[in-house]
């Protein structure tokens, strides 16, 4: 039943990513490049959180042995897997439109 659960999750992302890639495409150029600006610190915070919660996993196992929290880190892939995916396409639309980011 969790591997279900874990295919769904997959298969929304999945559909999540090509909705918001027909999104990114209809944006104009200023939108784009504040959502590429909002974007970019999200692959930071995804890699702090992914650590954090491999922390508290290492932690879990080392106290208590295989349990339910050695697996935590495992349940937000998905959604840094989405972050990492829209970003991409971000960058990708301004590729495509010649645009480059302003500092």
């Amino acid at each position: 039943m969790k591997v279900i659960c874990l295919f769904t999750i997959i298969e929304q992302t999945q559909n999540d990513h090509r909705m918001e890639a027909s999104q990114i495409s209809s944006l104009s150029d200023e939108d784009l490049l504040k959502a590429l600006k909002d974007l970019k610190p999200t692959r930071t915070y995804d890699s702090l959180i992914i650590g954090l919660l491999a922390g508290i996993a290492i932690y879990a196992a080392a106290n208590n042995g295989f349990g339910l929290l050695v697996f935590l880190p495992l349940i937000y892939l998905p959604v840094a897997t989405k972050n990492r995916k829209r970003l991409k396409a971000v960058k990708e639309e301004l590729g495509r439109r010649d645009l480059r980011e302003t500092q």
